[in-house]
């Protein structure tokens, strides 16, 4: 079952650090990776909240630049640099953490 801690047991069961019901705020994927982190805190798995934490974040970047893609491919010229160049960086490879950072940069610096 991997490591236990009581001290996230205790801050997982806390309701009052917890942000509840933020369904009309965020995305649903969102609030599922959220739920899941707490219920890993409440059982107190260390390295599963520390890599569910990770998701969130990776998600957190994920959702705006495949908008951003979305709108570039609907509003953009299919044949100018930046389109040419982020949507090659999209889909030149496999996309960890690192190259959706690395793509929300570029993103950003052409538009």
């Amino acid at each position: 079952m991997g490591v236990q801690n009581e001290w996230l047991k205790k801050l997982g069961l806390d309701e009052s650090i917890w942000a509840f019901d933020n369904s009309d705020v965020f995305p649903s994927v969102f609030n599922a990776e959220y739920r899941y982190l707490r219920e890993l805190a409440m059982q107190g798995q260390i390295y599963g909240v520390m890599l569910q934490a990770k998701d969130i974040y990776e998600t957190l970047i994920k959702l705006p630049v495949i908008m951003a893609l979305i709108i570039l491919e609907n509003e953009a010229d299919p044949d100018s640099s930046v389109y040419l160049e982020v949507m090659g960086k999209a889909l030149a490879e496999p996309l960890s953490m690192g190259s959706w950072d690395n793509l929300a940069a570029s993103i950003i610096k052409k538009t």
